[in-house]
This record gives C-alpha cells, structure tokens and sequence, in this order.
C-alpha cells in the first residue's frame, strides 16, 4: 500500500475546501438592508454588503446583523423605531468598529452607515474571523463557531489591482512636506495632491486625493490625509 502523505506537493484529493473565502482584497460594491426568514425567524435586519475581489475572482457577500428595532426603507436605508444609532455590541456595530479604526476621519464625512452609500468604493483587506458561541436552548446547552468577514487594512477609495501595485515602479519621487509631515510620494502623485489641496475643502479635497490613480493602498498617503495639519500645510 502507498505511504499516503497529507502534506506532499501533490493535490491531495482527501484534503477538504474551506469553501468560504477567507482573505483578500476587494471593494464594497453595494450595500443592501433587508430581513432573511432564515436569520433569526426573520426579526432582525440585515445589511448585507457585495465586495467586488480584486483578483478577478468572483464577488463575495457577508452579512451582518443590526440588532432588533430597525426597519429598511427600500433596502436603501435603514432606520430605528426609537431614533437610535447602530449598537456597537451587534455584527454591524462591531464592523463599524473596525471601519473607524482603519479609515480616515476626512473619507468618513458626509457617509451614513444607515445608508447604502456608507461604505461604497472603500477598499479594503479582508480577513474571517471565528468566534465560539455557546447559550441555553431549551434546557440544553448549544456550543458552536461561527465565521464573519472583517476589514483588516483600508487601500483607499475604489480599486484595481494595477493601482494597488504602483510602488513597485521606478518612478520619480518626491517629499512632501507639510504640517510636521513628511510623505514620499511619485512626482506626479504629489503634483496632484498639493494643486488639489489649494482649491478643495479638507473633507472634499481627502475624498479626491484617495481617489487620485495611484494612490489606493499607499499607507503613507492614507495616514497622512487624515492629519488636517497636512492639508493645510499644503494650501
């Protein structure tokens, strides 16, 4: 009988698929708020976003719950019965955690979470995460996991793997630096990003500079266009 070796460099026709897509990059395409009769019987509201992978690989969706007392207004908007804003203790409160952990305060403004707009074009590096469950149900004890997706690190507004890729090129740099920071950004890039800076409003001018080719996925950029300070050492 042939050694069977689990870990050979062979397709091991025994080894079993996650079947769920567990890291990779991709954009927020849609973002829709609706019930499900097969979560939780149907009471609690949905949002449920589509990623569009940057690997050309095909779209995935995750869901997450928003907790009891919201409705959907034509699956565009979500609202609560008592005014209330996402609780941070459910599935959508614990994603939104992570956004404000990650993205900038200035690509954040004028963005509703309760909207279908709220996370459009942000990109992101995604990962799942388990978690153990455990509660009573009718006088027995059910343990289990469940799986969610969750960002990890913000690439800016919009997305294509050929901007994501741009810092390997040789191309000309340049330092720009402004309110106590310092950037090293491609020449053309920093062009851009100071001519911008002197006609644009911070929060206007934040959004068009993470759009700006070239700039998805430059941590640099990113952190920098958060600080005002670097604005308006620029104007």
């Amino acid at each position: 009988m042939p050694t069977f070796n689990p870990d050979g460099d062979y397709q091991n026709p025994w080894k079993l698929d996650e079947g769920l897509p567990t890291d990779f990059e991709a954009t927020v395409k849609d973002v829709e708020f609706f019930f499900d009769p097969k979560y939780g019987n149907g009471a609690v509201l949905l949002a449920v976003m589509t990623l569009g992978r940057l690997d050309g690989e095909a779209d995935v969706e995750t869901r997450y719950a928003m907790g009891p007392g919201w409705t959907p207004v034509g699956n565009q908007r979500a609202i609560h019965d008592n005014g209330k804003n996402v609780m941070k203790n459910t599935q959508y409160g614990q994603f939104i955690a992570r956004v404000l952990e990650l993205v900038p305060e200035s690509v954040l403004r004028g963005r509703d979470p309760r909207t279908a707009d709220g996370f459009k074009d942000l990109t992101f590096y995604w990962e799942r995460e388990t978690k153990s469950y455990e509660f009573q149900k009718d006088g027995q004890t059910i343990k289990g996991e469940s799986s969610r997706l969750f960002p990890t690190k913000f690439l800016g507004v919009g997305g294509s793997q050929a901007t994501l890729d741009f810092t390997e090129t040789s191309e000309p740099t340049e330092t720009v630096s402004a309110g106590g920071i310092e950037v090293v950004l491609p020449a053309r890039l920093a062009a851009e990003v100071k001519a911008l800076a002197k006609t644009l409003t911070y929060n206007d001018w934040g959004n068009k500079v993470l759009q700006l080719d070239g700039a998805i996925g430059f941590d640099a950029l990113i952190k920098a266009v958060s600080q005002e300070a670097f604005y308006n050492g620029l104007r």
